[in-house]
């Protein structure tokens, strides 16, 4: 349950918060005082920290009250600390419903926020109306020279037409995001649970164009720790055919949910962009019955698409070869 706010500058007192940085937490014990001091130190107008551990089973929340312990302003400090574990998406709806500003900054608690962040975020949200504001990162540890910059390839950075974003399993860097709370009001919370918060509401601020992008790198974003280490770790075997499973499953809530938001926009059935969200979950359910079912049972159950189901069962067969190859 939350906690009230701590003692505050008196500078601070009557003063409405600029913003509510969102400080998520979890199991970062080593991580996360460099990345709460970041937040502790910003600069411009006061705001709101709301600092939201998810029930770490590690030394975090001790590390994070020593860290606060006395803490001057201006800032206003707002603790809260999850029961029990809630995953990151039902943590953001949680902390959503907690914040007092309508401009919600997400700083995870293993990351470094430039102490310049929240000011040029607040200005981007003053000078237009957009629903999400996103910036460049600063990888750390430095990436080898030459080496590919993945980060440069999401969707929203390449300027993709809608009807291709809404494939896009990348469409911004999530720990740059900072949302208006009416991407909330508007289209409702976040699935719970198997999806991250970028892939839903990077497609519900392009639905409307709502997006504002400052070129400059506002956070230093650990790599190979948590989130970003899942995904680049590599597997093979039945280690690989679970994660598999696992990201067809999370696949098919985004594009669920993104099929409900371009719905509750107002686009017609007829929409290049519906359409496309319903072929693609149709290829979403293909593949994970090509993990789940015999090979006689997956023919006979798509022998209305045999060409798709063809085309498909060849290319996860491809991707078992791969993985298969990995092992050796």
């Amino acid at each position: 349950m939350p906690l009230p706010p701590l003692p505050m500058d008196k500078a601070a007192a009557g003063v409405p918060p600029a913003a509510t940085l969102i400080f998520l937490t979890y199991n970062q014990q080593n991580y996360v005082r460099e990345a709460l001091l970041a937040a502790l130190a910003q600069q411009g107008p006061p705001v709101e920290i709301l600092i939201s551990d998810d029930a770490s089973s590690d030394a975090t929340w001790d590390v994070i009250l020593a860290t606060i312990a006395g803490y001057p302003g201006p800032h206003q400090i707002r603790l809260n600390r999850n029961s029990a574990n809630l995953g990151v998406t039902a943590h953001i709806n949680l902390c959503a419903t907690l914040a007092s500003s309508d401009i919600l900054i997400a700083a995870a608690g293993d990351d470094v926020s430039e102490p310049d962040r929240v000011q040029k975020v607040c200005a981007a949200f003053a000078s237009g109306n957009p629903l999400l504001v996103h910036s460049r990162v600063t990888p750390f540890p430095a990436p080898p020279p030459g080496s590919a910059q993945p980060y440069e390839a999401a969707g929203l950075l390449r300027g993709l037409p809608l009807a291709r974003l809404a494939l896009s399993q990348g469409l911004y860097i999530g720990a740059t995001g900072a949302w208006h709370r009416d991407i909330f009001r508007q289209f409702g919370p976040l699935p719970d649970r198997d999806c991250y918060e970028d892939l839903i509401l990077g497609f519900r601020a392009a639905l409307g164009n709502r997006v504002a992008f400052i070129d400059a790198p506002l956070v230093r974003y650990r790599i190979n720790v948590g989130i970003s280490a899942q995904i680049t770790m590599p597997l093979q075997g039945a280690a690989w055919r679970a994660a598999r499973l696992q990201g067809l499953r999370r696949n098919r809530v985004v594009q669920e949910q993104r099929l409900r938001d371009a719905r509750c926009f107002g686009l017609p059935e007829s929409s290049p962009v519906i359409r496309a969200l319903q072929r693609d979950l149709v290829a979403q359910e293909i593949r994970t019955a090509f993990h789940t079912l015999s090979a006689g049972r997956y023919l006979r159950q798509f022998a209305q698409r045999p060409l798709l189901a063809l085309r498909i069962r060849l290319s996860e067969r491809k991707r078992l070869r791969r993985a298969a190859k990995g092992a050796e």
